[in-house]
């Protein structure tokens, strides 16, 4: 795993490098549900931006957000196998901590300071971290995660705000299969393990019925993009859409009056459980 690390530190060194020097070149696919505002209304404004700036997607085409369909017509079949692991949970557990843990983004302020993904800013930027998380599985020699979307009314509960809860449209994550069952890799809403797909819908809806999910080719970045048919390109702002809330979820642990150094160092808040 060292090697891997070292590899994975270098490789993000130097996208971090390239790519803080550049402008967005588009609106962040933001998951944030403005107040007031039911999830429609959040896709019609997500997707008045969005059809501006991309080619028109062909009506044979799903995208994420048009092959989304109720939890009990899911089929969660093509979710990548990790059964090669064996049959030790601990396996999946342990790549899951190393995927959260690992410390290897620069934020441009900050330089001499590793960061982890944004899990600590749960308000916005899954897209980035799902993407980024997929990219260090795969450089690790995992079978490359699938993408599971949730739209809905969604409304998860954090210490990690200081409302107490957050408010999504939708939701992006990592998701794979071992031993029979389906499990999604989401520390932002559940730090200690992986979570069963069911479990995972029940932080964010109180009535599962009430939500439509999709199961999409693990390259989808955002409700726009295309789910079965994999587009590697999609994912190309990752990088520099993360380091863009990395500032934001410094700027939210001071506002919670905790120790970023600490928090987003080497004592997270869920080594404290």
């Amino acid at each position: 795993m060292k090697a891997k690390k070292i590899y994975w530190i270098l490789a993000l060194l130097l996208a971090s490098l390239i790519q803080n020097q550049r402008a967005y070149s588009a609106p962040l696919p933001s998951q944030a549900r403005k107040e007031n505002e039911s999830y429609e209304q959040a896709w019609a404004r997500y997707w008045n931006d969005y059809e501006k700036l991309n080619p028109p997607v062909s009506p044979l085409s799903k995208t994420a957000y048009s092959a989304r369909v109720p939890f009990d017509h899911l089929d969660l079949n093509s979710a990548p196998s990790w059964d090669s692991l064996g049959s030790d949970f601990s396996s999946v557990q342990e790549i899951f901590e190393n995927s959260r843990d690992e410390r290897a983004l620069i934020e441009p302020g900050r330089p001499d300071f590793l960061r982890r993904l944004s899990w600590l800013y749960p308000d916005d930027g899954c897209f980035a971290r799902t993407a980024l998380t997929g990219q260090k599985l795969e450089s690790w020699h995992y079978p490359r995660p699938a993408k599971l979307f949730i739209f809905g009314n969604l409304q998860v509960r954090t210490p990690n705000s200081p409302r107490g809860w957050v408010s999504w449209w939708y939701h992006v994550i990592s998701v794979i299969a071992f031993q029979g069952r389906t499990y999604v890799f989401d520390p932002a809403i559940e730090p200690g393990h992986p979570l069963l797909v069911l479990e995972w819908i029940k932080q964010m809806a109180t009535n599962p019925k009430k939500v439509s999910l999709s199961l999409c080719n693990g390259y989808a970045y955002e409700p726009g993009n295309l789910c079965y048919e994999s587009t590697r390109s999609a994912e190309n702002q990752a990088l520099s859409h993360q380091i863009y809330f990395l500032q934001k979820e410094w700027n939210r642990v001071l506002e919670l009056r905790r120790d970023p150094k600490e928090e987003l160092g080497e004592h997270p808040p869920w080594l404290a459980r």
